[in-house]
């Protein structure tokens, strides 16, 4: 009998200590949730955002890609568009290196001596925009100076009623000088400038650029003009050798 009442009371004990510190228990369990929760949920936003990093990129590099491509099946499209009404053999190179310096302009090509090209052969853009000349050259690769290099010089025509006919040269700021032009010539801006044809190797015709200034040369009774290329070499990845046949 003892040990009944002994078991009922220690019961109704059990029973006393579970209704009255429920409450205490379930705020236990909570304080531990809640940092347990806020773990899991940030290792989840840390897999989301990697995977969206990942897919993001990934479609970035194919955007990319794919530009990188319509830009030089367009700059390949608008180069043939002049050889194919010439008569020049050409070639087709990818500029692969690129001087950093602001006095000197030149670029790289993947094509050399043993592809057929010299030095003096024009390179061109577009639907016959003269850029540059190959400069040096070596078994696999040639080096190109923009018509912008102080250290090249140009003969170049004026398509004004006179044909102008002189030498441009390049300038720093991506721009050339037409030096040495007589002060009776009728001579403006915008007229366009292309290549005269008297310089060996350059076929004449070949576009280069616009007149943007025209003023007094100092010291000298001759007028100069500023040329401003129409295109920026440095935008393109893609250009053409020109190489004339039976050279």
């Amino acid at each position: 009998m003892k040990r009944r009442t002994r078991l009922f009371f220690i019961g109704i004990f059990v029973a006393f200590l579970l209704v009255f510190t429920r409450g205490w228990i379930e705020r236990g369990f909570h304080i531990i949730q809640r940092p347990l929760a806020k773990a899991g949920t940030w290792l989840y936003k840390q897999q989301y955002n990697a995977e969206f990093e990942n897919r993001l990129i990934s479609l970035a590099i194919d955007k990319t890609e794919f530009e990188q491509t319509q830009k030089e099946n367009q700059e390949l499209k608008e180069a043939l568009n002049y050889v194919e009404r010439t008569d020049v053999s050409f070639l087709t190179a990818s500029v692969i290196a690129r001087s950093n310096s602001t006095e000197i302009s030149t670029f790289l090509i993947d094509h050399g001596e043993q592809d057929g090209i010299k030095i003096g052969d024009p390179v061109i853009v577009k639907d016959g925009v003269l850029i540059g000349k190959i400069a040096s050259v070596t078994k696999k690769s040639a080096t190109v100076r923009t018509l912008s290099d102080p250290a090249v010089a140009t003969a170049v025509s004026l398509l004004n009623k006179s044909q102008t006919i002189g030498v441009a040269e390049g300038m720093t700021g991506n721009l050339l000088r037409l030096k040495f032009i007589p002060q009776e010539t009728k001579i403006e801006v915008n007229d366009l400038v292309v290549s005269s044809g008297l310089e060996q190797k350059i076929p004449s015709g070949l576009l280069i650029g616009i007149i943007n200034d025209v003023r007094p040369e100092e010291n000298a009774p001759f007028l100069e003009a500023i040329i401003e290329p129409i295109v920026d070499s440095r935008q393109y990845s893609i250009v053409q050798v020109l190489i004339q046949k039976g050279l």
